[in-house]
């Protein structure tokens, strides 16, 4: 079994059909050992899923409620929990980590909810902005 790698591509994503029905894809790699940052808590989810676009996100939520399977969504690792921990099927928002909108007078930014924080401060740093403290 394999960790989780963040730098993974869609093309190193497997096709999967769903045997229920056709028309619902699923973008899913089995057998991805899950382990947070202090590898205190690791889990194996049925299926480890890295959306690229927000219709292949409504086609694995879809699949999960047609199957009855909880989806968890992670990030970068860091909680100290069991948290993100699930038999069922996992979900990476790693391909959603565009900057959006920059409004300078208001000194904010609208970025997508996988863009990770490192990312963030270059991005913020070349419009001459910062993260408040």
């Amino acid at each position: 079994m394999s960790e989780i790698d963040h730098s993974l591509r869609p093309s190193s994503l497997n096709i999967i059909y769903s045997s229920k029905s056709s028309n619902i894809m699923k973008a899913g790699i089995s057998n991805v050992r899950f382990k947070n940052w202090s590898e205190t808590f690791e889990c194996v989810p049925e299926l480890f899923f890295a959306p690229k676009t927000e219709e292949e996100i409504a086609q694995i939520l879809e699949l999960a409620r047609g199957e009855n399977k909880k989806v968890r969504v992670v990030g970068r690792k860091h909680s100290p929990s069991d948290i993100a921990c699930t038999d069922g099927f996992m979900m990476s928002l790693q391909n959603f980590n565009k900057l959006i909108e920059i409004d300078k007078k208001q000194m904010r930014v609208k970025v997508q909810a996988g863009m990770k924080l490192s990312e963030l401060n270059d991005t913020l740093y070349s419009h001459n902005l910062a993260l408040s403290m």
